[in-house]
């Protein structure tokens, strides 16, 4: 995906909707009230580095000062497009709010992230439900949710026995509906994810799965689409087996997870990277274990981005990632369930 997203289109409040709900961000996304009353102000660029841009020619192209309002975020955003567009270069480029303030994550696309693998469509077809009713309940959901955060009001996420609740009553409301439409209709959602062609209705069957049964089950069958084709995919499988971490057994195929989620770490993305991380540090806290494949695969990683990023929610999970990686607890075969903390993202 390259991605310019555009202020001044939907302004502040439906970005902070699209980045929170639609992608299920794990980063502290916080209202535009918070800041001033013209909205949070530029805060700095998150850039880890490329061989083909140097920081400072991204800088001259930007030119945004500290404090700069979204709209004039805008503007840097069509003069670095023009920049890349002469330079043939491709780019992941993301909105980042946190403590009032928004950030730009930048991420050029190296010919070594293409090399990661994506995972091929089985026959690619469009796969219908028997009701397509939980299409609509989903779309009526995320407007709910969109809306209670345009009036900046907070919507926390709970799971019970892995089924996903929220503090809005509205809200459960329509996912216990969801939850009654979808009885007997998974093994549709399976089909979709494995072969519709549209990225929507993928990421969509991902997303219903947080109201159908036997969750373990469902964090086995989602690890393939870590590598999807398409990052809403990939984010919404990453935070569904976050979510769930705590609930995988001793058996679980965990190496087959880490992997996948190491190849996401290492995809050009800010959401990739955060969701990845977070994933990370539920399974090394669920499966000790893990966290000499996380430090074989990703301590180099982890450190550049613990070192390099100036975000506080990135540096802070890159920084715990590395401290375990450093100081391993002692591996415990048969940790309790419930060991991992689900809140904090």
């Amino acid at each position: 995906m390259s991605a310019w997203p555009n202020p001044r289109n939907n302004h502040i409040q439906k970005l902070i909707a699209v980045g929170s709900i639609l992608i299920g961000s794990f980063v502290t996304v916080e209202a535009a009230s918070s800041a001033t009353d013209r909205g949070p102000g530029f805060a700095g660029v998150e850039f880890l580095g490329s061989s083909q841009l140097s920081r400072v020619e991204m800088d001259k192209d930007l030119k945004l000062h500290v404090g700069a309002p979204t709209e004039a975020a805008s503007k840097a955003l069509e003069r670095l497009k023009l920049d890349f567009d002469k330079r043939a270069l491709k780019a992941n480029v993301d909105f980042v709010f946190e403590g009032g303030q928004y950030f730009i994550a930048v991420d050029v696309i190296e010919s070594s992230a293409q090399s990661l693998p994506n995972r091929h469509l089985e026959h690619p077809e469009h796969v219908a439900l028997p009701n397509e009713k939980p299409f609509a309940l989903l779309d009526e959901l995320k407007l709910r949710l969109q809306k209670l955060a345009d009036e900046g009001k907070t919507v926390t996420e709970s799971y019970k026995d892995g089924v996903k609740e929220f503090s809005d009553f509205a809200c459960n409301r329509t996912a216990e509906l969801l939850s009654h439409e979808l009885s007997g209709e998974k093994p549709y959602l399976f089909r979709i994810l494995a072969t519709d062609p549209n990225n929507e209705r993928r990421a969509a069957a991902v997303e219903m799965l947080n109201w159908t049964d036997d969750p373990v089950r469902n964090c086995f069958e989602l690890i393939p689409a870590l590598d999807d084709s398409d990052m809403h995919v990939r984010m919404a499988a990453a935070k569904y087996i976050w979510a769930r971490t705590a609930m995988l057994p001793d058996d679980f195929p965990f190496d087959s997870l880490l992997e996948a989620l190491s190849r996401e770490l290492s995809r050009p993305s800010h959401h990739d990277r955060v969701r990845a991380m977070a994933a990370l540090l539920a399974l090394a806290k669920r499966n000790s274990d893990s966290i000499s494949g996380i430090k074989s695969f990703d301590e180099t990683k982890l450190r550049d981005i613990a070192n390099g990023s100036i975000i506080p929610a990135v540096q802070n999970l890159a920084k715990q990632l590395v401290a375990l990686c450093q100081n391993p607890p002692p591996i415990m075969r048969g940790q309790k369930r419930n060991s991992v903390d689900m809140g904090g993202f």
